[in-house]
């Protein structure tokens, strides 16, 4: 039984790695450029209200109560997104 549970972690810890090793690392869509702005703003000011709107007249934006704009796609990739951001913005 423990053979079959290490040979099952070898064959995904191998296939993540090397998923991260050829995985694209840029911003592909307007979609991801919304939720990577949603991380900044969490990282830095503490708040879910994108500072820096994109270009695209506001897509993927929706105004807020307090008339600031909030990402319309769901909060939970840009908050598992704050640690990786964190250490980027570390290393740079």
């Amino acid at each position: 039984m423990n053979q079959k549970i290490l040979f099952s972690a070898i064959i995904f810890f191998t296939n993540l790695i090397v998923y991260g090793l050829f995985n694209y690392g840029g911003i592909r869509s307007p979609d991801s450029e919304i939720v990577f702005r949603t991380t900044e703003s969490l990282l830095h000011k503490h708040e879910f209200a994108v500072q820096e709107p994109i270009n695209w007249d506001y897509f993927g934006l929706a105004r807020g109560k307090d008339n600031k704009h909030y990402s319309i796609f769901g909060p939970l990739e840009s908050i598992f997104a704050v640690p990786l951001l964190y250490t980027a913005d570390y290393l740079k």
